[in-house]
């Protein structure tokens, strides 16, 4: 698949209420922060970045390179539905070559390139129309990547749930990659520190 047809979309617009007063999106992780490790993770499968910025914005895009290209959605409190439909609507305005798009968040940063790279390929070899990540709990979420003919669904999107119903449809043949705890996503600070301390020992999830 010519890598002009794939995009990327990150969605980091939340306020991360659960956090207090931090933004999630920039506690160190590693070397970098947690939406930088995101976004690092995305480089080797060379396709374009968009970025939904929303809560904290100027913040957080202050410190991204200037290679990612940063989507600010005004309506970012509407919900991850509406980041999902803002989103896919600017990449498809700015790249309409795009045909298949890869949705991802900031907050799950087990899921590494290597997961992400591997989606991506089944998704190509098995000629999928969905493909997702399978959670522990047998739900089905993101990373999650959608082929053309699921774009005027998800522009459609409007609640707080993001693209969980459609994926978590049975009447839609997704391919499905199991993540295991690599999915674990990060809401509050003891989350954080859970995970940061599991990454400082070396373990794996």
């Amino acid at each position: 698949m010519d890598s002009e047809t794939i995009s990327i979309l990150l969605l980091a617009a939340g306020a991360s209420e659960r956090m207090g007063s931090t933004i999630k999106q920039l506690l160190p992780w590693g070397n970098n922060t947690l939406i930088g490790h995101a976004i690092e993770q995305t480089r080797i499968l060379n396709a374009k970045t968009y970025v939904v910025l929303g809560a904290h914005a100027e913040e957080i895009k202050s410190k991204l390179s200037d290679d990612v290209e940063v989507l600010l959605h005004s309506q970012w409190k509407n919900g991850m539905g509406s980041s999902i439909a803002f989103g896919v609507e600017q990449v498809l305005q700015i790249n309409p070559k795009t045909k298949t798009i890869m949705i991802l968040l900031a907050d799950q940063p087990f899921l590494d390139t290597r997961f992400l790279e591997n989606l991506l390929n089944e998704h190509q070899k098995r000629s999928a129309a969905i493909s997702a990540t399978k959670y522990p709990n047998e739900r089905v979420g993101v990373p999650a990547i959608f082929n053309s003919n699921y774009f005027a669904a998800l522009r459609s999107l409007k609640q707080d749930k993001g693209a969980r119903e459609l994926l978590n449809n049975p009447k839609e043949n997704i391919l499905t990659i199991k993540a295991g705890k690599k999915a674990f996503d990060i809401d509050t600070i003891e989350d954080y520190q859970r995970l940061l301390q599991t990454l400082k020992e070396g373990k794996s999830l």
